[in-house]
């Protein structure tokens, strides 16, 4: 029974080769979601700056998502109308990671994590669009569990990278922990390693996935004549991002609520990137609420509980992925995607509140099971709900709206995040946990709330 669901999924090669793409897309994103609070603060970035600095990557999914989606959307090339942006992007985020271990300041981390995100959210945006074009609605939510599998294992990979590459020391000679340069040694390695596997993964995928001729030989004479108004799409962006206004208000009431709801559990999600490793290291090392410039010893405790955040993530990785491919053949029976989802939400939700109060290592363990549940719903059925009620032929736009709707909250948030931290909260990390986890639980109950009003939105497979 299950080698036939197994042959009969696996039988198309594009579908395998674009879950390779996302591996290699993940593979980056999650190493930086996971670790860019560290990053930063190996180069003496102050607690508070943290959600100012975090403004980067949702700043750059604002804008560069849907723009490459639009753009994308009207491409005619004989390399077809996605390829050619995911080679560009995939370049500009390799080259980002093999410089960003030779910087010394804080202000050229953050600009070379700005085109870091650029070549990111340009590679997400096309792959979304692209297995939209190249697949049915019948296929669409097996092709996005099997991508959501693939990337869970980039992720647990890259989130684990830090720790093995720290390993590695225990049979090599040892740098000191803060030496002349300001990213550890294992960060360098983790670095380098990133680098070879995204540059293979998307060599790989645009070798071997050759996008349909009709994809893009087929246009309307409309939208040929559309472009040829705009000589250069870079130069006349304003008219494209008025054409995606535009689009957003023709979209349906459905997908707005949807869009409402999803920010919600990913601005908890952001929260919870920004500041778990601090958690850990003012719950497990009885670091003070004090700054992280404060002494070499403080830099030395956030270094081990990095280390310690690097083993918890990939524990919630490895998750991510069981529960993807577990989503991949539920699908199969059960078409209520909004009830799964919500009840997915509720106990990464759960697992952030017991992260907030946690100070056993087990505790954190059992959380990090709740978290990664989330977090491979997250990747699957949230895009699989939201590809059902997309208009054709505008996938790339709308998926680009869609990813709006997260990084407007994220920005939003991001700017009253620091000053909810040093004075709300006084300098407590737990609280902003906490915060982290009330969003999730309330995004869950509006999706369970969707699934008993509307059921008739409900995805359905057959």
């Amino acid at each position: 029974m299950h080698s036939t669901l197994v042959t009969k999924y696996f039988s198309k090669p594009h579908f395998f080769y674009l879950a390779i793409l996302s591996f290699g897309i993940n593979l980056g994103f999650t190493f930086e979601l996971n670790y860019l609070s560290s990053i930063f603060k190996f180069f003496d970035a102050e607690t508070y700056q943290l959600s100012y600095l975090w403004l980067v990557p949702p700043t750059m999914g604002l804008i560069v998502q849907p723009l490459i989606g639009q753009i994308s959307d009207g491409t005619s090339t004989r390399w077809g109308k996605r390829r050619p942006y995911i080679i560009v992007c995939g370049i500009l985020a390799v080259l980002s990671f093999f410089l960003l271990s030779s910087v010394t300041t804080l202000f050229a981390a953050a600009v070379l994590i700005l085109i870091l995100n650029i070549g990111i959210n340009g590679c997400v945006a096309t792959l979304l669009a692209l297995t939209t074009d190249m697949s049915t609605e019948e296929e669409r939510s097996k092709a996005f569990a099997l991508q959501a599998f693939m990337a869970g294992i980039g992720s647990a990979l890259a989130v684990g990278l830090p720790y093995l590459m720290n390993k590695l020391f225990l049979f090599f000679p040892r740098p000191p922990l803060l030496g002349q340069r300001k990213i550890p040694a294992n960060f360098e390695l983790s670095f380098i390693t990133i680098c070879i596997l995204m540059t293979l993964a998307i060599f790989i995928s645009i070798r071997k996935v050759k996008e349909p001729v009709s994809s893009y030989k087929t246009a309307t004479k409309m939208e040929e004549s559309y472009h040829k108004k705009i000589a250069s799409y870079f130069r006349r962006s304003r008219r494209i991002f008025i054409d995606i206004a535009l689009n957003l208000k023709k979209t349906s009431t459905t997908f707005k609520r949807i869009c409402c709801i999803h920010s919600l559990a990913c601005f908890g999600v952001y929260i919870f990137f920004i500041y778990f490793t601090t958690v850990l290291t003012q719950n497990f090392y009885s670091s003070p609420t004090s700054e992280f410039g404060d002494s070499v010893q403080s830099a030395q405790l956030f270094q081990q509980a990095t280390l310690d955040a690097s083993k918890y993530l990939s524990i919630g990785q490895y998750v991510t992925v069981l529960y993807s491919l577990f989503l991949f053949f539920l699908l199969e029976y059960i078409s209520k995607a909004k009830l799964i989802h919500g009840i997915s939400l509720l106990s990464g939700g759960i697992g952030m509140a017991m992260i907030g109060f946690a100070h056993t290592h087990f505790t954190v363990l059992i959380a990090m099971i709740g978290v990664g549940i989330m977090n491979g719903s997250l990747a699957t059925l949230s895009f699989t709900i939201v590809s059902r009620i997309l208009p054709k032929g505008k996938s790339g736009v709308y998926f680009g709206i869609f990813n709006i709707s997260v990084t407007v909250t994220q920005i939003f948030g991001g700017l009253l995040l620091s000053p909810v931290y040093r004075y709300f909260f006084g300098g407590h990390t737990s609280y902003m946990l906490l915060l982290s986890a009330a969003l999730i639980i309330v995004s869950a109950s509006l999706w369970l709330r969707e699934a008993y009003r509307s059921p008739e939105f409900s995805v359905k497979i057959n």
